[in-house]
């Protein structure tokens, strides 16, 4: 590979038409960037090869390194909206890269008649882990943990390279593996048994998703190797198989990134109670545990910090709840509503001085980043005042 191109910008343009108010005529209106469509030259295919790719929100202007998200054999836009989505809600900000250049039959591992071309997956899969990736990882900064998605013969694909290079990707979204794909010789079921023995997973996790599909014979074929893989019981491999018969061969795809994702990340998103019971030392340790899951520091959701704060709340459990929002406002010291939840537990709590402080601090925040919700904060500057100024049930230390 010696040659990058970014050759075009991927865009949604429209005029903008709102109710009373259009743009002129031939002004189609403010292009929106979603992403870049990049060339480059491929050793292994011998040919150009075009990827699209979409960064994360500020991606210019930080210096994080983020997940990978590959796909091929799917819809872009599609997966590039559920990305977007679910960005700092349900998982972390992630890199998205979508092959648009392969062959067909290099999606599945063994020849069909009538389709010469096939049994190539062997092939793309090199081409994945010895060229791909490694251009993606030099290009630009990304952690060591990838993702892969696919449907149908894109599905096949995927298992396969779950089944026999599991370095390649630590996670597999596979929605409607077309598994019946060769007929009565059935490749994949019959070498299942094979591959589970000859591999080592390590922390790997497959997403396993099938719709309502006109063909029986493939439900029984997915069943089948979901069994096979939940009852094989290997160290290091976790599955999921969920059948949604209200989906079928077209749709079963979007839902599964989308329902897979959250998946995936559903340690991150949720800390476990009584893990959060055990306060700052026992969340260390998780957070520690969640490294060595997915093979960097990923550190807590900031949101889970909040839900737990207020859970807390409710309780009655005020050092909790003060302990859980603390480490809010370490994680995002630049964001108002930190502070301000903060300011709610303490204030819950009867410290009122600290509760004014952290208020306060909201406030001010809010008012360098012209926040809307700026009144909110000094609504409760006052109340907090005002019991201040009542004297007696303040719990706070003197001065």
């Amino acid at each position: 590979m010696t040659r990058l191109n970014i050759v075009t910008v991927l865009l949604i343009v429209g005029a903008l038409v709102l109710h009373g108010c259009a743009t002129n005529a031939g002004d189609p209106g403010t292009e929106i960037v979603i992403g870049s469509s990049v060339t480059f030259d491929s050793d292994i295919y011998d040919q150009e090869i075009q990827f699209s790719i979409m960064l994360p929100d500020g991606y210019a202007e930080d210096t994080a390194s983020y997940p990978v998200l590959y796909t091929l054999h799917t819809d872009f836009l599609h997966t590039a909206g559920a990305v977007e989505e679910l960005a700092g809600i349900a998982t972390p900000d992630l890199i998205y890269v979508h092959l648009e250049t392969y062959n067909s039959g290099d999606l599945i591992p063994s020849k069909i008649e009538g389709r010469p071309t096939s049994g190539g997956a062997d092939r793309l899969l090199n081409f994945v882990r010895d060229e791909l990736v490694p251009l993606i990882d030099s290009r630009f900064r990304t952690q060591p943990f990838r993702i892969i998605h696919s449907c149908s013969w894109g599905g096949v694909f995927c298992l396969y390279a779950l089944l026999t290079q599991p370095d390649v990707f630590n996670a597999s979204l596979v929605a409607t593996p077309w598994l019946i794909y060769d007929g009565d010789q059935q490749y994949m079921l019959n070498n299942i048994e094979r591959f589970l023995q000859e591999r080592t997973f390590t922390n790997n996790a497959l997403f396993l998703a099938l719709g309502n599909d006109p063909d029986p014979g493939l439900k029984e074929s997915v069943d089948l190797l979901a069994n096979m893989l939940s009852g094989s019981e290997k160290p290091g491999l976790r599955v999921q198989y969920n059948y949604w018969p209200e989906e079928d061969h077209y749709s079963v795809g979007h839902k599964t990134v989308f329902d897979g994702l959250r998946w995936i990340f559903l340690p991150w998103r949720e800390i476990p109670e009584n893990i959060a019971l055990g306060g700052r030392i026992a969340i260390q340790h998780y957070q520690e545990e969640l490294a060595s899951r997915f093979g960097f520091d990923i550190g807590v959701h900031a949101g889970t910090l909040s839900d737990l704060g207020y859970r807390f709340m409710q309780q009655n459990l005020f050092d909790q709840a003060i302990e859980m929002f603390t480490l809010r406002v370490e994680l995002s010291p630049d964001l108002p509503h930190s502070y301000f939840s903060l300011g709610r537990a303490y204030e819950a709590a009867g410290d009122y001085r600290s509760a004014l402080e952290n208020y306060q601090t909201a406030r001010d925040l809010a008012r360098a980043q012209r926040r809307p919700d700026l009144s909110r904060y000094d609504d409760y500057i006052t109340a907090v005042r005002e019991k201040i100024a009542a004297g007696p049930t303040d719990t706070s230390k003197p001065d």
